[in-house]
């Protein structure tokens, strides 16, 4: 792994408490960060820069950014802890669109027709580019994550109502959000993907992770401890991030317990690190593989590490 942290050779990242990571159609990664701003590493130069000061300009802070996509346009939409919505254009590094909103802007989507979803509270929010309109969509549970699901045709949100994980979808077809009848306990549902198979991923904080079946209607518990565990008291239950590569092995960011693998049918392996990096800090917030199989994961207070 190579890190990158705040310092003379990359004064661009400007915190190391990296909230959340986004790889976008030209390969390069941007970061957001809990008290830095936005930040972008390109990996082919090594170099990282950072347009904080379109934020700076337009509401006189660097924001805590929790969310990040890329539309058609090319345009990169940032969602904030509290300071609303930015669609900046990256090659101007110009602010294109502000919309304020005072609770975070938890999540982002460009979808397979190039329609931005972003949801903040209750509310799945849908920019309609063709009448420059936002349509929205009330719900009743706070919301946390949504992922497309583009052989059901639906967009699946996951969320809480109180102890209660909840699910949601809402049907391209009915244009409607639907509730699931699912019986989950977990506080903060941040984590959701989908496998080859069509299941469903939730990770909670605290409860660990739950798996549906192919028809969506059953979730179990999956044991997250690892088989080959090398470290002792250590809680593997508190899942921050999922991402299901093209192999259908499951990548899970833990808080304290660094990351975990599930392969298909084998349960969970720990990934492990160099030896002269076992000391790094394991609450990783965000995590991704790139096309060319480099791995990258942001931590809570140590910057971004990169696997290559």
């Amino acid at each position: 792994f190579k890190g990158y942290r705040p310092s003379s050779r990359y004064p661009n990242l400007e915190s190391e408490n990296i909230e959340t990571l986004f790889k976008d159609k030209e390969n390069l990664i941007w970061i957001g960060t809990k008290g830095g701003g936005l930040s972008m590493l390109n990996p082919t130069k090594n170099e990282i820069v950072n347009f904080n000061e379109i934020f700076v300009t337009q509401i006189g802070k660097k924001p805590r950014i929790v969310s990040i996509n890329q539309d058609s346009k090319g345009n990169i939409w940032i969602g904030t802890w509290s300071s609303g919505l930015f669609v900046i254009n990256p090659k101007e590094n110009t602010l294109e669109r502000y919309l304020s909103f005072n609770s975070p802007v938890y999540q982002i989507l460009c979808d397979k027709l190039g329609n931005m979803w972003f949801i903040v509270g209750k509310t799945l929010y849908k920019f309609d580019f063709l009448e420059n309109r936002i349509i929205n969509h009330d719900t009743d549970i706070t919301l946390y994550n949504m992922i497309e699901d583009t052989l059901r045709k639906k967009i699946w949100l996951t969320g809480n109502k109180g102890e209660s994980i909840e699910l949601r979808n809402f049907d391209y077809y009915t244009q409607k959000i639907r509730s699931n009848n699912v019986s989950l306990t977990g506080r903060y549902a941040k984590s959701i993907a989908i496998d080859v198979r069509g299941r469903i991923w939730i990770g909670s904080w605290g409860n660990g992770l739950y798996i549906s079946d192919e028809n969506i209607e059953r979730f179990d518990k999956v044991n997250t401890s690892p088989t080959s565990k090398v470290e002792k008291n250590v809680n593997y239950s508190f899942i921050t991030d999922i991402f299901i590569d093209k192999n259908n092995i499951g990548w899970l960011s833990t808080a304290y317990g660094g990351v975990l693998i599930l392969h298909p049918n084998k349960g969970f392996d720990w990934l492990q690190d160099n030896d002269e990096q076992q000391g790094y800090d394991k609450n990783i917030i965000a995590i991704f593989e790139d096309s060319k199989k480099n791995l990258y994961k942001g931590t809570l207070t140590e910057g971004l590490y990169v696997k290559k």
